[in-house]
């Protein structure tokens, strides 16, 4: 499997996701939406270490997730901070409230920057005083998943080419993010469930595609994979916001 082919599950399950997100009192068990897409950030997660590991200039692939951080933006808050919009006055173009993944991502390539500059020098300890100060920094500004991201990416970026290291840490990075809601529980036919138990079982699913990663990229389309992110985002924005704007 080719990491193209990673790119367009991540794509799918992540428009799923956030279609879940956005329609959840408009769509029944809208839950369900959200639990596809669970697989989206474990596999958009190895993509960015293994990108890490493959690019040939690692500052430019920095700033390029830096500049879509700030493109991101704008169509991020709009389409997750108007959940309950009832005039055009109300609506939220810009907030700091909450970080689109960008800014993680942005942040977990700076870790693995600062790692490998580091750890060549006598201050090798200050190479993982870097990791766990960009980890801060995504919470400082309550990024999108979090410090939890920025040491599943990086832990990802250590393993390397190691499939079974990959799975493992693909496995442990999912149990970390979503078992701590178990408590948050949901209704399914009838029967209720764990939503953390369910989120990670779901997130642990995107450990197959990766395993079966063949280490090559096919078509190369980068471009498209950066912008489908905002115009996602402004296309679901726009389908929530417009119906309640003109009633």
């Amino acid at each position: 499997m080719t990491s193209f082919a990673l790119k367009i599950i991540a794509l799918a399950a992540m428009v799923i996701d956030h279609a879940g997100d956005v329609f959840a009192l408009s769509i029944p068990n809208s839950f369900l939406l959200r639990l596809v897409g669970r697989t989206a950030f474990p596999i958009y997660a190895f993509l960015i270490a293994e990108g890490c590991r493959r690019t040939k200039d690692i500052k430019k692939y920095m700033l390029r997730l830096g500049a879509f951080a700030l493109i991101s933006e704008i169509p991020f808050d709009l389409c997750f901070e108007n959940e309950k919009i009832f005039s055009a006055r109300d609506v939220t173009f810009l907030s700091f409230s909450y970080q689109n993944i960008f800014f993680t991502l942005f942040l977990s390539v700076l870790a693995v920057y600062a790692w490998e500059y580091l750890k060549e020098t006598k201050y090798k300890i200050a190479g993982a005083l870097a990791v766990l100060a960009a980890a801060g920094a995504a919470e400082l500004i309550n990024a999108d998943y979090g410090a939890k991201a920025i040491i599943f990416i990086f832990a990802l970026y250590l393993a390397g080419e190691n499939k079974k290291a990959r799975v493992l840490v693909m496995i442990a990075g999912a149990a970390a993010i979503y078992l701590p809601s178990l408590g948050y529980i949901g209704i399914l036919f009838g029967h209720s469930y764990s939503v953390g138990l369910a989120a990670f079982l779901s997130a642990s699913l995107s450990a197959l595609p990766v395993f079966f990663y063949n280490g090559r990229r096919g078509p190369k389309l980068k471009y498209f994979f950066y912008a489908m992110y905002p115009l996602h985002l402004l296309a679901l924005a726009a389908a929530h916001l417009l119906p309640a704007l003109i009633t």
